[in-house]
């Protein structure tokens, strides 16, 4: 955990700083630092893609699929993907909503045939 504080340390309120402070929480398994981590970086850049999705993800793993689905969508709004479409219809799925996880994955390979989140 020394770089991830060793980040933090340099640049406490630094939103890029905060986003790798939340990633590696994340890989070390401590899901609600890195939520408390990434969701900070959020309110200091809420335009900053990557860490909107990297909390979708990670709330999707902690079972919070309402709120990773919000976070998917804002990604989606702002930079659609077929990644983002294939996990959106991945958390449509696990809330079975299964007519809007067909549509979401129909959008992913549409814009990739080959997407394989979908």
């Amino acid at each position: 955990m020394p770089v991830s504080v060793h980040s933090l340390t340099l640049e406490p309120r630094e939103p890029v700083s905060l986003l790798t402070h939340g990633q590696i929480l994340d890989a070390l398994g401590n899901g609600p630092e890195a939520l408390a981590a990434m969701t900070q970086a959020l309110e200091l850049a809420p335009g900053l893609t990557e860490a909107r999705w990297s909390r979708a993800v990670l709330l999707s793993k902690m079972d919070r699929l309402e709120e990773a689905l919000r976070d998917v969508d804002q990604v989606i709004a702002d930079d659609p993907t077929p990644q983002s479409h294939g996990i959106r219809a991945n958390i449509l799925v696990r809330l079975r909503r299964l007519d809007e996880a067909w549509e979401s994955a129909e959008r992913a390979l549409t814009q990739d045939p080959a997407a394989e989140e979908a």
